[in-house]
């Protein structure tokens, strides 16, 4: 989103392990991905990750925090999205990879993390705002994203979480969101057949 260009490289996690292997572990002794090469600096953690990028390669400020309230939220936000919120990720895998689980003990981590996401976001909006750190977008909004945006893929609606679902609509028009698997763009139609809708 913030335009930098980068080189994708894949990683075979299921089922080849390939983040096991000892080229990959060269890369990150911890076997985990994501993980970034930027030159000679390497970093994990998604978290991470997010802030190197916004803080090296955001030339609009947008993306990070200008005073340490607002960084202090986001922090908070990349620490929540790797804790909690990743409940929504784990039961998301174990559809998709079959991986075994205590689904009682995820569905309700994953449930109340999302519900904690409504209530937060349905006060930011009753106080006039939209976003989780502050007045704009940020990578804290970057970090809980994927997440909620796939959470129907682990069994779980928007119908009872109505602010989270106008976030991710609101994130979703922003510029240079890019479209994922299984995150549609939002569709705006104005005119069809003489039908507004």
């Amino acid at each position: 989103m913030i335009g930098q260009a980068y080189e994708l490289r894949r990683v075979d996690v299921h089922p080849g392990r390939e983040h096991r292997e000892p080229p990959f572990l060269a890369i990150n002794p911890a076997g985990e991905i994501p993980v970034i090469e930027d030159g000679d600096f390497r970093i994990a953690d998604q978290g991470a990750i997010l802030t190197y990028l916004a803080c090296t390669y955001d030339g609009s400020g947008q993306w990070c925090a200008d005073d340490a309230q607002t960084l202090s939220r986001i922090v908070y936000w990349l620490s929540f999205a790797s804790g909690p919120l990743a409940a929504l990720r784990r039961l998301r895998d174990r559809d998709l990879f079959a991986i075994p689980g205590n689904d009682a003990a995820l569905q309700e981590t994953a449930s109340q993390a999302l519900l904690l996401l409504e209530d937060s976001l349905s006060a930011i909006e009753i106080a006039g705002g939209g976003w989780f750190a502050g007045g704009k977008p940020s990578i804290a909004d970057v970090a809980i994203f994927p997440a909620v945006a796939l959470c129907t893929e682990a069994g779980f609606t928007f119908e009872t979480m109505p602010a989270v679902w106008r976030w991710t609509e609101r994130f979703k028009r922003l510029p240079n969101f890019s479209v994922m698997p299984g995150i549609l763009p939002v569709l705006i139609i104005t005119d069809v057949g003489g039908v507004q809708g």
